[in-house]
């Protein structure tokens, strides 16, 4: 999902905020960021961790599935 940036899009969600649009809780936001398999995220220091709308946008779009045939052949 390419799109040109706004400064909507560039408002920094903390971490609460971003499992909230997700619909997860935030210990699966910080499994995601330990594994490498959740949305890009931003450190701002050692603890302080936020997400950009639009990385979180795109990471849903990358999750999409149109069917279950997908699933099997693997393409999810």
């Amino acid at each position: 999902m390419a799109k040109e940036s706004t400064a909507k899009d560039d408002n920094l969600l903390k971490e609460d905020s971003a499992a909230r649009i997700l619909g997860v809780k935030v210990k699966t936001m910080q499994k995601w960021r330990w594994t490498g398999s959740g949305p890009k995220f931003v450190k701002i220091s050692g603890r302080c961790v936020r997400y950009r709308r639009m990385d979180i946008d795109e990471w849903v779009d990358s999750h999409l599935i149109s069917s279950a045939e997908d699933i099997e052949k693997g393409d999810a």
